[in-house]
């Protein structure tokens, strides 16, 4: 989860808007940011319940001013990031619904983009979706790496997990264009593109957090995960500490736990494993030789997987046919790589 770049983002503008009480005493304003230095010091330790309780404490029945809204989205990440979704979805409409009011664009963007990730959190592809696409109508006022990049894989991604496969592929690969351009503004030295390629990759295919949990519709995974795997993929790639670790256990996690999701009825299960398949020869297509142990320890996971696979298969009539989807990619030639980072100096996890 990126909920620390959100919400230090907005911590800057609350910085800003430390006078916002105006009508208060000074002595109201210090303890007003005394509270609000409270929560975000509990954000910065990952101590989300202190957090929330916090923020909480602080909401406003009717918020009239930015510093208000800051609350209410600060108080939305920290619900969010202890899977409290529905209540993290709630704090951040009215978040929106207070941007709206107050003409405040950018806090309009990223509750937007918030609120999409709290209602992928909660397993609703559909609300995710249209809470993306409202999204992407304000991705002006969004920070170009989530605009360009995080926001389109997302889309691909949901679209894929709902069966639109023609959808997601058209998002995928504006996804991966956008992170060619951003790749290129990201910064002058190879170490600085590197370091934001592996960032910006993971965030673009990291696991939802029901695919985490290990819930939702079992074909729905592995369509996501098609969309997903490239991006983690080319993270662990770069061996740049932290992202590049968590990219590859993302991936590992995946295809550990990928026969857990199995449907029990002979035909459902057979066609599980057959796009599973799919999956498999999609990321082995793309791996690129010598990358070292990170990537040999995801190949391990993922040879071991489809050798498990394999022998189910077997054991099953062959009588099934495969579906429509398992047909199509069957002779799917689509570009698995997404960029070309420059590779002057051989990364190394820091």
């Amino acid at each position: 989860m990126n909920s620390q770049r959100f919400w230090f983002l907005l911590l800057m503008l609350a910085i800003g808007c430390t006078s916002a009480p105006k009508k208060k005493s000074a002595v109201s304003q210090d303890t007003t940011q005394s509270r609000m230095d409270e929560g975000m010091a509990a954000m910065q330790r990952s101590d989300f319940s202190a957090a929330a309780a916090v923020f909480d404490k602080m909401l406003v029945q009717k918020p009239a001013s930015e510093f208000d809204l800051i609350i209410l989205y600060n108080a939305g990440v920290a619900h969010e990031s202890m899977s409290e979704c529905k209540r993290a979805t709630e704090l951040y409409r009215k978040a929106v619904s207070g941007a709206v009011a107050l003409k405040l664009p950018r806090v309009e963007a990223e509750a937007f983009y918030r609120l999409s990730l709290a209602y992928e959190c909660l397993g609703d592809d559909q609300k995710t979706i249209v809470s993306l696409l409202d999204t992407k109508k304000r991705s002006k006022n969004l920070v170009p790496e989530i605009a360009s990049c995080e926001l389109p894989a997302r889309l691909a991604a949901a679209y894929a997990r709902i069966g639109q496969r023609d959808k997601a592929l058209q998002y995928f690969h504006e996804a991966s264009n956008g992170l060619k351009v951003a790749l290129t503004q990201s910064g002058t030295t190879t170490r600085i593109q590197q370091q934001f390629a592996a960032k910006t990759l993971y965030a673009m295919g990291t696991l939802t957090p029901v695919q985490k949990g290990l819930n939702g519709d079992s074909k729905g995974f592995l369509s996501a995960l098609s969309m997903q795997q490239p991006y983690l993929l080319q993270s662990a790639e770069l061996n740049i500490a932290p992202e590049s670790r968590q990219a590859a256990d993302e991936l590992i996690f995946a295809y550990e736990n990928l026969m857990k999701m199995k449907p029990s009825d002979p035909i459902g299960g057979r066609r599980f494993l057959q796009i599973a398949l799919q999956d498999i020869a999609e990321i082995k297509k793309i791996r690129l030789p010598n990358k070292g142990p990170l990537i040999d320890e995801i190949y391990d996971k993922i040879e071991a997987e489809e050798s498990r696979i394999r022998q189910q298969l077997v054991t099953v009539s062959d009588t099934t046919p495969l579906t429509e989807e398992a047909q199509s990619r069957e002779g799917l030639k689509r570009q698995g790589r997404v960029i070309d980072v420059p590779a002057k100096q051989k990364p190394t996890a820091e």
